[in-house]
């Protein structure tokens, strides 16, 4: 898929504008806004041992109950040279992304900016996934309502970000303005990570995340 544009699609299950079961998708130079889906993945579900590359394109304005611009379940996702911007997931988890289940999303030269959810405002990774961060990535002035307003670390989970990574201007109701890890294996930080300015509901952060 290439330089297309897929705007007000909807979906009463996953995938408002795409769906993705056990195959491979690629996307560039396209453009979603305003998709929705009643459950998981505004714009994008990609699932069941899918795999799928998304490069210079926009997500913006989506919503769903959990990952309101992207959703990614047993499945890998490569971003390069992305902006996901003022998704929203209006029930729980993952404003602009939801990685959930074994499943790796690998983002570069990405920004991940003015989304929102109850948990993991920007994105949010579960259940033994991996969220891997690297060269020019920005996650920042997203909002939780509850917990992890730039990133939720939930289960086994692991992030790694290197390489000019900032996660700035995030702002969460209850814990973690930055990063939050429950649970998680492990949190990798090395080579130009910036966390800061982010803030619990009017508390600056401690060591630049919310405390956790």
């Amino acid at each position: 898929i290439m330089g297309c544009r897929f705007t007000a699609c909807a979906s009463d299950q996953m995938g408002g504008a795409i769906f993705v079961s056990n195959s491979t998708l690629v996307v560039s130079k396209s453009h979603f806004e305003e998709n929705s889906a009643q459950e998981s993945g505004g714009s994008l579900a990609v699932v069941a041992a899918s795999n799928a590359s998304v490069t210079d394109s926009i997500i913006t304005r989506c919503t769903a109950a959990d990952g309101g611009g992207v959703y990614v379940r047993m499945s890998r996702m490569a971003m390069r040279a992305m902006l996901l911007s003022y998704n929203s997931a209006i029930v729980n988890k993952g404003g602009a992304a939801l990685v959930d289940d074994k499943s790796i999303l690998n983002a570069s030269l990405t920004t991940v900016a003015h989304n929102y959810a109850t948990r993991g405002g920007g994105i949010m990774i579960q259940f033994s996934s991996v969220l891997g961060l690297a060269g020019g990535v920005r996650v920042v002035e997203n909002l939780a309502v509850l917990y992890g307003a730039g990133i939720y670390n939930l289960v086994g989970s692991t992030i790694d970000c290197s390489n000019n990574v900032e996660i700035d201007s995030n702002r969460a109701g209850a814990l973690a303005g930055g990063i939050m890890t429950w649970y998680s294996k492990s949190v990798i930080l090395s080579g130009g990570v910036s966390i800061s300015s982010n803030e619990v509901f009017g508390r600056a952060n401690v060591n630049g995340n919310g405390g956790d």
